[in-house]
């Protein structure tokens, strides 16, 4: 507190707010919490919500074009998925909800990798696109992702010039990373995850098992 005169002479307190010793502590805490958000988006959304798995289709992907990036991973059309129950992850390295969903696909890849009716397709995508030769840039961090995770040698892909974005987009809407498609044999987007959210993975297993069962028991 320090003492001031005001117009009339009188004096009058006036309280010295010191400056606040958390901001630095506030700003930390923000960054944190950034991390532990289900999903890293294009743009700012209400929030996440998980969609209860139903049979009905969602719609037909137009178009589908994927190159090789990673592990044994050809590159692929629609042609080549027909007849297979496709599971599509959309995702980044730099996406820390991604990060921790990868482990979660990896082993539901590797649960079905005997069946040649299904197809785990996770499309590893750039932060942004600033040249031509970001393919080169994205493989490598893919490979160091991957290594680090103890899964070398995963399969992954690239969308270039984001052809199966722009067609999902399309098809059932874009909101964030990571999305994952439940596609079936039929070429129809049979559910659509939204981020992630522990216990999702669970959700995915039991409809590739359904769709799968469908197959087996034609």
């Amino acid at each position: 507190m320090r003492s001031s005169l005001n117009e009339t002479g009188l004096s009058r307190r006036t309280r010295v707010i010191p400056k606040a010793p958390y901001v630095g502590v506030f700003v930390l805490g923000l960054a944190a919490l950034m991390l532990l958000l289900p999903g890293c988006t294009e743009q700012p959304t209400p929030g996440p919500t998980v969609k209860t798995p139903v049979p009905a289709p969602k719609g037909t992907l137009e178009k589908l074009e994927l190159q090789s990036l990673t592990g044994n991973s050809p590159d692929l059309t629609l042609e080549d998925l027909k007849g297979q129950v496709v599971l599509l992850n959309i995702w980044g390295p730099w996406c820390p909800p991604c990060r921790k969903e990868l482990p979660h696909l990896a082993e539901i890849g590797d649960k079905y990798a005997y069946n040649p009716n299904f197809r785990l397709l996770p499309v590893s995508y750039p932060y942004n696109y600033p040249a031509p030769d970001r393919k080169a840039v994205q493989a490598e961090q893919t490979r160091q992702l991957l290594a680090d995770m103890n899964i070398d040698g995963y399969a992954t892909w690239y969308d270039q010039d984001q052809v199966t974005l722009n067609a999902i987009r399309g098809a059932v809407g874009f909101q964030g990373y990571p999305t994952t498609l439940l596609i079936d044999q039929q070429g129809q987007i049979r559910q659509v995850w939204a981020f992630y959210a522990p216990g999702l993975e669970q959700e995915m297993d039991s409809m590739v098992q359904e769709l799968l069962g469908e197959e087996a028991a034609k």
